[in-house]
């Protein structure tokens, strides 16, 4: 069944010696479907994405799906232990990423919960940043 829920969204990223942070809040969807999976569904609250529509897909408590649709589009899989390849899509151009899930810990049901993501993203080999995103959910019920 898919409900309104409210979303804090705590992201870090570290590329060299720099570090940058943020928190966020916005409203979306929240469904637990047949499969046993989990859809988190919202609005991107950072004017930088441009609007951007933002999926969440948890298929286990280390197999996580991000799809973003908007200016920047990327279908990112974050698992744990595993690298996956992708294509990131912005207004300036696509480049190819390797996406290596260091840590992925899922703790939802149906009023909501939490996921917690820590990745690292690298091109060619060669490592860009490390990033962890926390989603914490909760019913609006």
């Amino acid at each position: 069944m898919k409900q309104n829920v409210s979303l804090t969204l705590l992201s870090e990223q570290a590329c060299s010696d720099e570090k940058d942070s943020s928190k966020q809040y916005a409203t979306g969807i929240f469904e637990k479907r047949d499969d046993g999976s989990y859809i988190i569904e919202y609005t991107e609250p950072d004017d930088e994405m441009g609007k951007s529509v933002s999926c969440v897909q948890v298929e286990s408590c280390q197999r996580v799906q991000l799809k973003r649709k908007g200016l920047y589009q990327t279908h990112f899989t974050i698992e744990q232990g595993k690298t996956h390849k992708t294509l990131y899509r912005t207004p300036f151009g696509e480049m190819e990423l390797e996406i290596h899930g260091k840590k992925v810990n899922t703790n939802l049901n149906a009023e909501g919960g939490s996921v917690y993501l820590y990745y690292e993203l690298a091109s060619n080999g060669q490592p860009i940043s490390e990033n962890k995103l926390i989603i914490n959910i909760k019913s609006q019920k």
